[in-house]
């Protein structure tokens, strides 16, 4: 479904399969590879997704030297 849904936004990029905690994935990511920046969702879809992104965020400003942003989505959702 994440797959399909980079094609449909036209986005280029790899897709990684991980099996450790949402922190460590990042953790290795940022490890692996020299990004400069971060970027997260503001809005995540469910409650489940709201508490790991909240834990997500308190670790990685925790313990990474790169820079955060926190975004908003620019999809404009029916009401």
């Amino acid at each position: 479904l994440v797959a399909q849904q980079l094609v449909d936004s036209e986005i280029n990029g790899k897709l990684r399969i991980r099996q450790e905690a949402p922190t460590w994935q990042i953790h290795s990511e940022l490890y692996e590879h020299k990004y400069d920046l971060v970027v997260i969702d503001s809005e995540p879809p469910n409650k489940l997704w709201q508490w790991i992104q909240v834990e997500l965020v308190n670790a990685l400003l925790n313990w990474s030297d790169k820079s955060v942003l926190i975004a908003k989505s620019s999809k404009i959702q029916a009401t």
